[in-house]
């Protein structure tokens, strides 16, 4: 058996593992929006993001998979959802950032991202309920996962970023953008362990919960700038505003570390 383009032929084993590689992710999606339909809770809907995005690095790394019609169908249905839950996921986050910093529960503030919540839920439910409907899709898979390539794109695009977000704390949106690259290239090195070393992987774990933590900072700071200007409210920006300058004087030193530049190793075998 040989893979499309006329790659030498791939070992059972392999085909064995690609294929339950992306069985077992799409199997544990669809356990993690059971468990968000059923409790519609703050850490299932999170595990629930988590789970999409495995789901979508397996589809990434297997253009055979991908392009089968039924495949594509759900697919497209597992992003929309996955773009519904945002608004969502973000309420849920800046009302985590409010109660650590000492917000009252009877605070205006919360209560209007318990409105949100409220309002924003029974949407994202009946898309959550119609994905449940469907059948999962069942593909044959031939051959080994295609992982250099989309590997070697969000590595370039991260070490591309590196130096603006180095240069500037102002730059929110790459440092976003770095930390969904970070998120999608640890999801594809964690399906072959030949690939990236652990050295690697735990850089980016620590690079993502680091980001993670600056734009949790950002959606709070973004959300109470739409508020009133209140005292209370000029208190929490000016704490959020130092919070997010010391996380940055970390990131920075995080990504000064010369080890960034083995990333570059990951280019060296891709087509």
């Amino acid at each position: 058996m040989h893979i499309q383009g006329g790659s030498p032929p791939v070992s059972s084993d392999a085909e064995a593992g690609a294929r339950c590689y992306y069985n077992e992710k799409i199997v544990e999606f669809r356990q993690h929006l059971n468990s968000f339909v059923d409790e519609q809770g703050v850490p299932e809907l999170h595990a629930l993001r988590t789970a999409t995005r495995r789901l979508e690095a397996a589809l990434r790394a297997r253009s055979d998979i991908a392009s089968a019609r039924a495949c594509r169908r759900y697919q497209r249905k597992v992003k929309r959802l996955f773009r519904r839950s945002s608004l969502l996921r973000d309420g849920d986050v800046i009302t985590a950032k409010l109660k650590k910093l000492g917000v009252k529960k009877n605070s205006d503030l919360l209560r209007v991202l318990r409105q949100t919540r409220k309002a924003e839920l029974p949407g994202l439910l009946n898309r959550a309920r119609k994905l449940q409907e469907l059948k999962l899709p069942q593909t044959d898979i031939q051959g080994e996962a295609n992982l250099r390539q989309p590997i070697a794109k969000h590595v370039q695009r991260f070490l591309d970023l590196r130096p603006a977000v180095v240069a500037s704390e102002e730059m929110i949106e790459e440092v976003h953008e770095m930390r969904k690259d970070a998120k999608k290239l640890f999801y594809l090195l964690e399906q072959d362990e030949k690939l990236g070393s652990l050295r690697q992987l735990i850089g980016l774990k620590m690079f993502q919960r680091l980001t993670g933590e600056i734009h949790d900072a950002d959606v709070a700071m973004a959300f109470l700038k739409r508020q009133s200007g209140s005292v209370e409210v000029a208190d929490l920006l000016e704490t959020l505003a130092c919070e997010r300058h010391l996380l940055y004087r970390k990131l920075v030193g995080l990504l000064q570390d010369e080890e960034w530049t083995q990333l570059q190793d990951l280019l060296s075998d891709s087509p």
